[in-house]
This record gives C-alpha cells, sequence and structure tokens, in this order.
C-alpha cells in the first residue's frame, strides 16, 4: 500500500502524466471555470470526497455492506449478516457549504458533518487543486456494557477533522489525500492515546461514461491504543455506476464500519486474511 501512496504523492507534486490538448483557448472556455465532478459522489467508498452538492440540494444515501465473505456458506458469503447499515442526509446550504447527519447501527452511532469548499479547481488551471474541509462529530447512544462506562456525557462523543485536497487531471483520472486528525473521548487503558492521525488517500478511473473504478485506503499515522495490532488499514475497491438519477457503487472492502471516524480507527480485519466483504451504496440527490 505504501507504493499507492508514493504515486499519489509524485501525482500532486508534479505536473499531470498525461498530456492533453489546450482546449481552453480553442473553445474560448472561461480559465476560472470550474472543474465538474472530480468524484461521482460526495463519498469516494467511505471517505468523503471534495465533491460539493449545489446550493439547496438533498443527498439521500443508504450505505451497507455484507457480513465476513471468507467464511464462504457458513453464512453464504457474508450475505446471511450480520450487516452494517448507514442512513444519511445531506444538505447544500451553499454552493460551498453542506451540513449533513447519519446514523449507524455499529456502535450505535450519530454523526452530525459539516463540509466547506475552500478552494475549487478550475479548468484553466488558475485554481489547480480543490480544498474542502470536513468536520464530523460522532455521538453513540447504545446503552452502557458495564456500570459507568459514560459517566459523562462527553465520554459518548468523538469528532474527525479532515483536509480534503483532490485535482481532476484529466476527463477520466482524479485523485485525493486528506490528512485527517481525530480525538476519541473513552479509551481503554490510561495509556491508550485520545489524538489519532491518519492519511487517506483516494483515486478515481472512470471506463466509460457512466461507468468509473474508484478505491480508497486509510492508514493510520500513530499507535493510539493497546489493540492497535488487532486493527488494519482499510482498504476499498469498487465500481460507480451513474443512472441519471442517482449513483450505485458495487464494492469490495475490510472494513466492518461506515462511519468516516469508525472506518480509519476500527478497522479489525485484513485482506492478507482474505477477510473482506461485499457492500454497496446508493444516493440520490434531490432539489429543494
Amino acid at each position: 500500500m505504501k507504493y499507492f501512496g508514493f504515486l499519489l504523492v509524485i501525482l500532486f507534486s508534479s505536473n499531470p502524466l498525461w498530456a492533453q490538448e489546450d482546449l481552453l483557448n480553442e473553445f474560448d472556455i472561461p480559465a476560472d471555470e470550474k472543474v465538474s465532478s472530480v468524484f461521482n459522489s460526495t463519498r469516494v467508498v467511505s471517505i468523503s470526497s471534495t465533491e460539493i452538492l449545489p446550493s439547496k440540494s438533498l443527498e439521500f444515501r443508504i450505505a451497507h455492506r455484507f457480513a465476513d465473505f471468507s467464511k464462504g456458506f457458513e453464512n453464504l458469503f457474508g450475505f446471511d449478516g450480520p450487516a452494517s447499515i448507514l442512513f444519511s442526509l445531506d444538505y447544500s446550504v451553499l454552493d460551498r457549504l453542506t451540513l449533513g447527519i447519519g446514523r449507524t447501527n455499529i456502535n450505535q452511532n450519530l454523526n452530525f458533518n459539516l463540509k466547506y469548499a475552500w478552494l475549487q479547481q478550475t479548468k484553466g488551471n488558475k485554481i489547480p487543486l480543490s480544498v474542502v474541509s470536513f468536520n464530523q462529530l460522532n455521538i453513540t447512544h447504545r446503552k452502557e456494557q458495564f456500570i459507568g462506562e459514560f459517566r459523562y456525557f462527553t465520554n459518548r462523543i468523538n469528532y474527525l477533522n479532515q483536509v480534503l485536497i483532490s485535482k481532476k487531471f484529466n476527463n477520466r483520472f482524479s485523485g485525493q489525500i486528506s490528512p485527517t486528525y481525530m480525538f476519541q473521548s473513552l479509551v481503554d487503558l490510561k495509556s491508550d492515546k485520545h489524538h489519532l492521525f491518519a492519511l487517506p488517500m483516494a483515486a478515481r478511473y472512470k471506463v466509460s461514461k457512466r461507468v468509473s473504478i474508484v478505491g480508497e485506503y486509510a492508514p493510520r499515522l500513530n499507535t493510539y491504543n493497546s489493540q492497535h495490532s488487532n486493527l488494519y488499514n482499510s482498504l476499498s475497491l469498487g465500481v460507480d455506476i451513474e443512472t441519471g438519477g442517482h449513483v450505485f457503487q458495487l464494492f469490495l472492502t475490510n472494513s466492518t464500519a461506515i462511519n468516516d471516524f469508525q472506518v480509519i480507527t476500527q478497522t479489525n480485519t485484513s485482506w492478507q486474511e482474505n477477510s473482506f466483504r461485499i457492500g454497496f451504496n446508493i444516493s440520490r440527490v434531490f432539489g429543494i
């Protein structure tokens, strides 16, 4: 996986590797016209992308992961469950600002999101990158597993802060890196760390007008708890299918969780152990 990250670093620190004709002058396209569809959706797979909904748009999303595929017929390759599910709503207050809420059955977690586009890539390369901040507050409402676990309400809260940096290199290929800081309020041992760091990265390759291949990898940058050796970096590979009204995505992942914070910090299965699951995401955008 380090080679995938190295490739993205090269891509972001140099000129595009694919030569393109300068069509801006030929067709008199404004140099400050924003690049569209860096990714197909506001999510790559589980991790947020730099895509922002148009103003006064509402996105409804269903995210679903089946159980572990490696158990074979024992659970019909994961289709018998238990499944991970997330429902979310995101509303774009402005062209640059989106507010969202979601709920996943993993740890009975509610999340509240704020996404703001600081820079948006332009076709004339006046602005060569898109830069978006993504902030997520997570609150679990499950019952205590032992007395005093949630003595304070703040023990139920985790949060995530990301800077999403993407570039659309040509009509087919886009890449993104996302420096991430997270805070977990409740830890198992006093020696465990509350502060977590990660560097998720993602890419999209457009195969045809309506079909794209996507991938994301979320390496953790610090050892933060006693169970760290039993946790793994999340890796997901999928196919996006645009159907006009919505985007349907089918993918494979080693993450049971769906929520951004949980995907990065709580992935406890590994591709190297053939432990992965089939999942799908489906989203629909409405004008309000």
